[in-house]
């Protein structure tokens, strides 16, 4: 076979990815400024550590410019890379899971775009270009998701009318940040600050606003700024959710979802839905009491793109995962027939959970209630056993309304859990998708004759893709079997495995 033809990224990625390393680098940086103005002037050292600062941020970015290609051969996506030891990746184009195109605010200034590609083989990008051309971007698209290929050739395609599944209005989105539990975390950390700051106290000095906060209506100051904080935790909310989510757009074209939306970063996802292997619907208390709901997809791709640590990962899935990130409950429906092809609505067929779950959770909160008492005993004497009836009462609440709100059910080769007592909370997995099936029991649910339903999926976003606990042993054991069954019968609908 003839050697690739392999194309250079734009000459923006120089001052991209030496933004990046700089802002990787700012401690740094900040320690060499200080040092100088400490010193009141500069020294050797200190223009030693600012030229090892300009080669780490400039250096390796020249280098790659230089050295990374990428060329799209035969059925295949070539990428080569490396200095001193050279790399050259091929990955097939039919285990590309998702296409994401990333336009950050210097790449607009600059005209580069940022594309990565996805297989299912890692919890990261499999190939990431850190600038390439707008002209570039859609000769990727066009080769990565065509089908009619001849070596290096790309043959257009007739094109195909795209089907705008949803649009997020003005109104969704006021309503997504608005009914977001984000104000309350932000006013918490605007107090854990405050408290961090020494002196605080002092600060205000003897201003009108210490006056204020010690004379007799202290208590009213205190509710005002917990109540301008939490506003300003909730503009907060409002204001980034309508960056994040401007313009969205979901459409599907030729079995293929795409996304893009953003305001100032503005972001495109390509994914096949024959890869999609979890549809969550999601409501918060608010959003229940206003009859709306949030859509996510898990798939068999990372969808997330490289991460520096576990957390920002995870925060990185729960926000590119989303394919409606408002909507009205009752159009979710219509949404996810789309987006599961072999999904058929259904009202009947559904089956709970054991009704010993109330009498396991009342056990177990007498049972911590026990402790509570042994330890304040000491302090409260007899009247640490005040606490056992309402431990109690509480553990029977708990597991009343777990008993009424959890519910399953499997019919057509789809398996759907809803769940969740404030929130609420429900999965939709094609049985064809499950890649294993488990069992489990706490030793108490043992007690009881209860077990946990737990199966897993070739997503990369979750640890157990849906569970369903407190189910009857026997019952549990019985539906992992119809689904170990199922998921065999119908493995040809995935050529790939997932």
């Amino acid at each position: 076979m003839s050697e690739p033809t392999f194309h250079r990224l734009h000459p923006a990625t120089i001052a991209i990815q030496a933004v990046q390393a700089i802002k990787s680098l700012l401690p740094i940086l900040f320690i060499s400024i200080l040092s100088m103005f400490r010193g009141g002037g500069t020294n050797s050292i200190t223009e030693m550590m600012f030229s090892l600062f300009g080669l780490l941020t400039i250096g390796p970015a020249i280098a790659q410019y230089y050295t990374f290609g990428y060329a799209i051969h035969g059925d295949n996506l070539v990428i080569r890379e490396g200095i001193f030891t050279k790399k050259k990746r091929t990955i097939p184009i039919n285990r590309i899971q998702n296409i994401n195109i990333q336009r950050g605010v210097l790449h607009r200034i600059l005209g580069a775009v940022r594309v990565q590609i996805e297989t299912a083989g890692s919890a990261q990008a499999e190939a990431a270009l850190p600038a390439v051309t707008e002209a570039q971007v859609d000769w990727l698209k066009k080769g990565l998701l065509s089908s009619n290929r001849q070596g290096d050739a790309i043959e257009a395609e007739p094109a195909s009318e795209a089907r705008v599944l949803y649009q997020a209005s003005t109104k969704e989105l006021f309503l997504a940040g608005a009914t977001q539990n984000r104000a309350l975390a932000i006013v918490s950390a605007i107090f854990g600050f405050i408290y961090l700051i020494p002196n605080w106290e002092k600060m205000l000095g003897d201003s009108a606003i210490a006056q204020w906060r010690a004379g007799p209506s202290a208590w009213t100051f205190w509710a005002v700024m917990l109540l301008l904080l939490f506003t300003i935790g909730w503009i907060f909310s409002v204001v980034s959710t309508f960056l994040q989510y401007w313009n969205f757009e979901l459409t599907l074209d030729d079995g293929r979802l795409k996304r893009s939306f953003g305001a100032i970063n503005q972001t495109e996802n390509v994914l096949p839905i024959k890869r999609i292997q979890v549809v969550r619907i999601s409501q918060t208390l608010l959003q229940r009491w206003m009859k709306l709901c949030q859509m996510r997809v898990d798939t068999a791709g990372s969808f997330a793109g490289q991460q520096q640590d576990q957390q920002q990962q995870a925060a990185a899935v729960q926000a590119n995962s989303v394919i409606s990130p408002l909507m009205e409950l009752s159009e979710s429906r219509r949404l996810l027939e789309n987006v599961l092809i072999d999904y058929t609505p259904f009202d009947d067929g559904w089956s709970g959970i054991s009704p010993k779950t109330i009498r396991r959770h009342s056990r177990t909160m007498l049972i911590f209630a026990l402790f509570v008492t042994a330890a304040s005993f000491y302090w409260l004497e007899w009247w640490s056993l005040a606490s056992l009836p309402l431990f109690a009462g509480l553990g029977f609440l708990i597991g009343w309304l777990k008993h009424k709100s959890y519910r399953w059910n499997l019919q057509d080769g789809l398996f759907v859990a809803e769940w969740g007592i404030v929130s609420r909370s429900l999965s939709a997995a094609p049985v064809s998708k499950i890649q294993s099936v488990s069992v489990y029991q706490s030793p108490i649910q043992r007690r009881f004759g209860l077990s946990t339903l737990a199966f897993r999926t070739a997503a990369m976003s979750g640890s157990a893709a849906v569970e369903m606990p407190d189910l009857p042993e026997e019952a549990a054991h019985e539906i992992a079997e119809r689904l170990q069954k199922q998921s065999g019968e119908l493995s040809w609908l995935n050529p790939d495995g997932f």
